[in-house]
């Protein structure tokens, strides 16, 4: 690279295109469009040809959309500098962990103080006492790798060794799975069956983010804390968005629905298409797929969905969204093309194996009684 440093790099005309280039940042390098002013402003050029006009009603309001979007990206950013401070490192944050592992992590039992945190938190706090209504036993054990609830027992599982902070927020995503019920998503139709696994992370998530947020107002900055330096950032960043744009947004879902919907625009869903069709692959009953059937599973997903939504107080968040959310293909498509090509050698497989059970059926043949007529005495 050293050698060709000095040599000029020819780019020549291309077509639409209206950029000019530097390399590293010192050399210049010819422009792409040739013209008087090499940097003149896009839009001149197709008004030119009729193609856009800034005067367009659908172009001004997508302008006011996108600053309304950056005026509360903004006000967020403000938010998040007030109550985490200034972004942590993450060589900081690497070394705080290399420390806990080699101090060794804490024996005693911290589940009593992330439940008196999840108490403060209304939203959570209506999830924990419909858990414990229902007879759940919370308890701590080093036989799980985080939490985990068994419906058989009735019995919620946290690792013994995590800190607080995770408890909460693995706390508040068990607790909402106990709280909207396990459906079993392989006695639907495969294509319900993905939408309401993708559905049902969705929304554990958001419970996630909703807890967290609420307890910032409570003085535990440090759950959206952990959140914000977390993968689920994208999710908490949304939430945080709408709640700041109105304040309103918390209680009647709107911010949970935009968090919902993040979920779904994230590669969230190539993971969970992956283990759920895993599972497809390893269940050996059979689905139908008649006609009658699979009706009869829409309106069962439709039903599983709107469960979804339910909080323990407050407004239904998913109640007019579910319509969308089972004909928009953001929701159901595959996006991972082996995991597409896997669903559709289940449905496949399946559908052979009915008509093959179908065909080796015996034809019963039903004959034709024939009644004879009755001799009359004359």
């Amino acid at each position: 690279m050293t050698d060709n440093e000095n040599k000029e790099l020819k780019i020549y005309p291309l077509e639409h295109c209206n950029w000019a280039y530097t390399y590293k940042g010192s050399q210049n390098v010819r422009c792409t469009w040739i013209s008087d002013s090499p940097l003149e402003d896009p839009v001149d050029y197709l008004l030119d040809d009729g193609e856009l006009s800034m005067e367009d009603p659908i172009l001004q309001q997508l302008e006011r959309d996108i600053a309304g979007i950056k005026e509360s990206q903004n006000e967020y950013e403000k938010c998040v500098t007030r109550v985490c401070g200034e972004p942590t490192s993450t060589k900081l944050l690497f070394r705080e962990d290399a420390f806990e592992l080699i101090d060794g992590r804490p024996t005693l039992s911290n589940l009593g103080e992330a439940l008196e945190t999840l108490r403060e938190s209304d939203f959570a706090a209506g999830l924990l006492n419909h858990a414990l209504t229902l007879g759940v036993e919370i308890r701590d054990t080093n036989e799980t790798t985080g939490a985990d609830y068994c419906e058989a027992t009735k019995t919620l599982s946290v690792r013994r060794d995590l800190n607080k902070i995770d408890k909460v927020l693995l706390l508040a995503r068990e607790l909402r799975k106990i709280y909207v019920g396990q459906v079993n998503p392989l006695e639907l139709n495969p294509d319900f069956a993905i939408v309401v696994e993708r559905a049902r992370v969705a929304d554990e998530a958001t419970a996630m983010v909703r807890t967290a947020w609420d307890l910032v107002w409570k003085g535990h900055t440090e759950v959206w804390t952990r959140l914000h330096n977390s993968p689920m950032s994208d999710l908490g960043r949304c939430f945080g968005r709408e709640a700041l744009k109105d304040f309103r947004a918390v209680k009647d879902g709107r911010a949970s629905r935009a968090t919902f919907e993040t979920w779904f625009l994230s590669e969230r869903c190539r993971r969970v298409d992956r283990n759920l069709i895993n599972h497809m692959l390893a269940d050996y009953s059979a689905y139908v797929f008649a006609s009658e059937l699979e009706e009869k599973d829409r309106q069962t997903t439709v039903a599983v969905l709107k469960s979804f939504g339910k909080v323990p107080f407050g407004t239904n968040y998913l109640e007019g969204f579910v319509g969308d959310i089972i004909n928009d293909p953001v929701f159901t498509e595959v996006r991972d093309r082996s995991n597409a090509n896997f669903l559709w050698f289940i449905k496949f497989e399946r559908s052979f194996s009915e008509m093959e059970t179908v065909a080796k059926e015996p034809e019963v043949k039903m004959g034709r009684v024939i009644e004879f007529p009755v001799k009359r005495d004359k």
